[in-house]
């Protein structure tokens, strides 16, 4: 059942996956040895077999008096995919263009639970943005979600040619992420006045915003080019009439 599961997440159907399996078994077979080896009726076996052959996985041997069929190498299927992988390679900046056309809807998805916030950082992580934009108070967030923020540390030490502008609320400058930011030349602070808090962490990149509530454990995210340019504009204003930091 695993080599099965394994040729449909592939694109094949089940009977498909299964005749395919049942002839590389046999070798080569009639309509009949086939049918008797994976427990399907002719009438099915025929029909699958034509399927088989027209994708190139199957192919039938000259007999004098009865049909028989060959399954070809399961390099053909690796193939096949290889071709496909690359054809959707090919077609994904015209994708990626209708998907992120001016005239599309804004994109609001959540997500909700831990998993899914480890999950949105690793998104964001890998959108290959070069700077990132960022307001947030280390303080809200909880004991359970520090791996979580962790995880965008760590691509920042890892990464030195990716920039963090970020705005930070904090009664305690003394925070830890506050220490190790100070260590990281492509990361730059600036503190807010202890009379705007930030309740959540908010991250700004291409044309989207994230906003992670650790308290309610979800998070937000919009795709939007007009919302995204305020909110850029809302930070830098910030950012100007804030403290330095590190």
């Amino acid at each position: 059942m695993e080599l099965q599961n394994l040729l449909e997440n592939l694109g094949l159907n089940s009977k498909q996956a299964q005749v395919y399996i049942g002839l590389l078994q046999l070798g080569q077979a009639t309509v009949v040895q086939i049918s008797r080896q994976v427990n399907l009726k002719r009438p099915t076996i025929y029909l699958v077999l034509e399927d088989l052959i027209k994708l190139g996985y199957i192919a039938t041997v000259p007999h004098e008096k009865k049909k028989i069929y060959l399954a070809l190498p399961p390099d053909r299927i690796r193939e096949s995919y290889e071709r496909k992988n690359m054809a959707l390679k090919t077609a994904m900046p015209q994708l990626a263009a209708l998907y992120n056309s001016k005239t599309a809807k804004p994109a609001v998805r959540l997500y909700e639970g831990l998993g899914a916030i480890r999950g949105a950082y690793e998104e964001i992580l890998r959108s290959g943005e070069k700077e990132f934009l960022s307001f947030f108070s280390p303080e809200a967030i909880s004991s359970k979600a520090h791996e979580s923020f962790d995880l965008f540390v760590k691509f920042l030490k890892t990464n030195p040619g990716i920039k963090s502008r970020e705005l930070i609320y904090a009664k305690n400058r003394q925070h830890f992420y506050i220490k190790e930011g100070g260590k990281l030349p492509n990361r730059e602070a600036r503190f807010v006045r202890e009379s705007t808090p930030f309740f959540t962490d908010n991250i700004i990149w291409q044309d989207k915003i994230a906003i992670f509530s650790y308290d309610k454990e979800f998070v937000v995210m919009i795709q939007s080019e007009d919302v995204v340019k305020t909110f850029r504009s809302l930070f830098e204003i910030a950012w100007k009439q804030s403290s330095e930091g590190f």
